[in-house]
């Protein structure tokens, strides 16, 4: 229900069994077509059992009350491949209101208030993205209460984040909705969102760098996303002028070329030491552009989605 639960479902396996056989010529050997590859399984989002406890004299309404929730997670959850946004639309008052409550792992808060505007651009968004996965379960239903035509459901999601098949962070959500049934059916009407971020592998990343008298040495002061924290880690640069009138920069153990033409390339060497040839990284304007490039597009490529960069003197 908000850009962290994108979720994709889990477990029908689909077998394509049709197999044609072409013609073969007389007195040749028959060459046996080969066999369609067997397709990834469809994830389905599952949910537990309805809970027991309620009044017998209300089986019905609590037995129809937990289909259309569990027919809203699994419509929800399998978005990104069905692309069908009002099947999801389906299951929300066009009245909704909701509340969402964010922390991370760096134990900032975010508070945020939508509607059903808001909602459907969520969907939209889920729909169009190509690199981002949201994969999530519901690991406990909490509650499920009926007072004739209001309904409330709590239950307790574990979600992760991939984006082209990687991990980048994952978590757990407690969410509630409530539903009011018009015309004979239950519509959810508000619901509460509480996600907590447990580990984040890859996100936004903070850099502050310092510049030395010289000009030619910066210090960068780096926090990055490792799982459970922020760890802040620090990169040497120190640049160089070469004969050609580019700029070689070394950071950490690694050499780069920033050539007369604002290009940043990484200088490969193998295991003796030899140059071989060089990687493009990026294009820089000045010594900032430089920095950002060499910390987000090789040195931290695989923590920082996005960078903060601040220069100081």
């Amino acid at each position: 229900m908000h850009t962290i639960i994108r979720y994709v479902g889990s477990c029908v396996l689909l077998l394509l069994a049709a197999v044609t056989f072409a013609q073969t010529p007389k007195n040749t050997k028959k060459n046996k077509p080969k066999e369609p590859p067997t397709p990834p399984p469809i994830e389905v989002a599952k949910v537990p059992a309805m809970l027991a406890g309620y009044p017998k004299e209300e089986e019905t309404d609590y037995k129809d009350l937990h289909s259309v929730y569990e027919n809203f997670i699994k419509s929800y959850s399998s978005i990104q491949r069905t692309k069908d946004k009002q099947s999801v639309l389906n299951f929300i008052s066009k009245d909704v209101k909701a509340t969402f409550i964010l922390f991370d792992i760096a134990n900032n808060s975010n508070i945020k208030y939508t509607n059903i505007k808001s909602f459907e651009s969520h969907l939209d968004d889920l729909i169009k993205s190509d690199e981002i996965e949201l994969k999530y379960h519901v690991n406990e239903i909490l509650r499920e209460y009926i007072q004739t035509k209001f309904a409330v459901i709590s239950y307790v999601v574990g979600f992760e984040i991939h984006k082209n098949g990687n991990l980048w962070s994952k978590g757990n959500e407690t969410v509630t909705l409530t539903y009011i049934k018009t015309q004979g059916e239950w519509k959810i009407v508000h619901y509460t969102f509480v996600s907590i971020e447990d580990e984040k592998l890859r996100g936004s990343c903070v850099c502050e760098a310092f510049k030395g008298k010289s000009g030619e040495q910066y210090v960068t002061k780096m926090a990055i996303p490792t799982g459970r924290s922020y760890v802040t880690n620090m990169t040497d640069f120190k640049f160089t002028d070469d004969k050609t009138g580019d700029k070689i920069i070394k950071a950490n153990k690694y050499f780069y070329r920033w050539s007369k033409a604002g290009e940043i390339w990484l200088k490969n060497y193998d295991s003796a030491g030899v140059e071989q040839n060089e990687t493009k990284l990026g294009d820089a304007a000045d010594r900032k552009d430089v920095v950002r490039v060499i910390l987000g597009k090789h040195l931290y490529v695989e923590n920082c989605v996005d960078m903060k960069l601040t220069m100081k003197d």
